[in-house]
């Protein structure tokens, strides 16, 4: 049969067989065509868009990228994860109550609980979780400040008694407790930051000789009062770094997406700036500060040097309210150390050329202001110290390292939330040891030990591997 005799014959097939078939298939056919035309739209915009990233990482990625980047930051010694996990995890137990804290020889950790009867101090073997002492009377919570402040050597606890409202201590070398100040019974007083039993600051309202309500910042320095700033009321946020305390509240204007600030520093108590009127929303530094919200990273390439269509403009401001710069996108602020651990870095530092030009994300720095891990775009995390790399999506969240950046933190994800697990990684990514522990577990790292919540007041410790 000719080739010619074969299509004929097709073609008569073809044409009995549309005869036989219902007339609603030509809607079908439509609706095919319709989505094509649909498909083929969406891969060309995906296709513009794929250019536009692309040109803008041939363009970055030929200059400085993350791993060069240093950083300037101040932010305590027990910020960081243990060095001792390095030998591998522990086995997991329970304790009653929050970690709050380890011993400064870090072999007891502390826990603060709270329960119908009182807040509580308890402390454990940190290895073993065995109980070994619990402090009578009654805290009431004094880590409301926690979110901006942070501790060291003293854990401050605030108590009321029959006769006092008193700022106490716990000493994380002696394991006791001690009086600092005591208050008038009545007195209503909070935390602000601290340091230390020698450098902190309470917030604290009174009734002036007027009769009128006023709101006092009161800062010691070498355990002494160092100076004492009275405001009409108290400022809705209050947050501070080792040299200035910062207080914002809602601007009282029409306004509602502004708020008035105000800084002083924290050695002498000039106030440097008096409710300066900005956006809302903002990132504290060590010398100044970003009209942006903290963000623990951009969730892709930081385009910030791009046209202003469409970005939002960020502005950089010293503690005098001086404009310094701006930035597009997201400001490149790592993910971890975080502010509320004492972890600030410097105006210079997100307005250098070379940060603002680098892409990705800044997971991880170390003690040294360089950059232990990083991820560019969405392919894989970096370690530049070694070099090595790794699929991003094997590790789900990486979650702290110690200080010189060797000991990383990470969660590996599992086929469901429970097979979830907690990883120490080198920085070659050689796994050191895992423990399963489930999706999204969160850990104190003030004392670098890991712990989360599980319920009705109790705490799981997954600490190193004792030698």
């Amino acid at each position: 049969m000719s080739q010619k005799e074969n299509d004929n014959n097709y073609q008569s097939l073809n044409q009995q067989g549309n005869n036989e078939q219902p007339k609603k298939k030509t809607g079908i056919k439509i609706i095919f065509v319709i989505l094509g035309v649909i498909l083929v739209l969406a891969m060309a915009v995906l296709a513009i868009s794929w250019k536009r990233i692309s040109s803008y990482l041939e363009t970055k990625r030929n200059g400085v990228l993350n791993e060069t980047i240093q950083y300037d930051l101040t932010v305590p010694d027990n910020s960081w994860i243990d060095d001792r996990y390095a030998n591998g995890f522990g086995n997991k137990y329970e304790v009653k109550g929050e970690v709050i804290g380890v011993s400064t020889d870090g072999n007891t950790i502390v826990t603060l609980t709270n329960y119908s009867d009182g807040e509580k101090i308890r402390l454990y073997d940190l290895y073993t979780g065995n109980f070994i002492k619990e402090f009578e009377s009654s805290y009431s919570d004094p880590f409301s400040y926690k979110r901006f402040a942070y501790v060291t050597t003293h854990i401050p606890l605030i108590t009321y008694t029959k006769t006092n409202a008193e700022l106490r201590y716990l000493d994380l070398e002696t394991l006791e407790i001690y009086t600092l100040i005591k208050f008038k019974l009545g007195t209503s007083f909070e935390v602000i930051a601290f340091d230390s039993i020698y450098d902190f600051i309470i917030g604290m309202s009174f009734v002036g000789e007027d009769g009128k309500s006023y709101y006092s910042y009161l800062a010691y320095i070498d355990f002494k009062l160092a100076w004492s700033k009275n405001f009409t009321s108290a400022y809705y946020d209050s947050q501070a770094n080792s040299d200035y305390l910062f207080l914002s509240s809602n601007s009282s204007t029409e306004n509602s997406d502004k708020k008035i600030l105000t800084i002083i520093d924290r050695k002498t108590g000039e106030t440097v700036l008096v409710n300066k009127e900005i956006d809302k929303d903002l990132t504290i530094l060590q010398d100044g500060f970003i009209t942006a919200a903290p963000v623990d990273y951009s969730g892709g390439i930081s385009f910030q040097d791009l046209e202003k269509i469409d970005k939002k403009v960020n502005e950089v401001y010293d503690v005098k309210g001086n404009l310094l710069g701006e930035i597009i996108g997201y400001p490149h602020i790592p993910w971890y150390p975080k502010q509320n651990l004492g972890a600030y870095i410097t105006t210079a530092n997100v307005l250098n050329e070379d940060v603002k030009k680098a892409s990705g994300i800044v997971y991880l720095i170390n003690a040294d202001g360089k950059v232990v891990a990083y991820s560019v775009f969405v392919n894989d995390i970096t370690f530049p110290i070694t070099g090595a790399s790794i699929d991003k999506y094997t590790y789900s969240e990486i979650q702290g390292c110690n200080r010189d950046g060797s000991v990383i933190i990470a969660q590996k994800m599992g086929d469901t939330a429970a097979e979830y697990t907690t990883v120490i990684l080198d920085n070659e990514f050689n796994v050191i040891d895992e423990y399963q522990t489930g999706m999204n577990i969160s850990f104190s790292t003030e004392s670098g030990i890991l712990w989360g919540n599980v319920s009705y007041g109790t705490s799981w410790v997954l600490p190193p591997k004792e030698n």
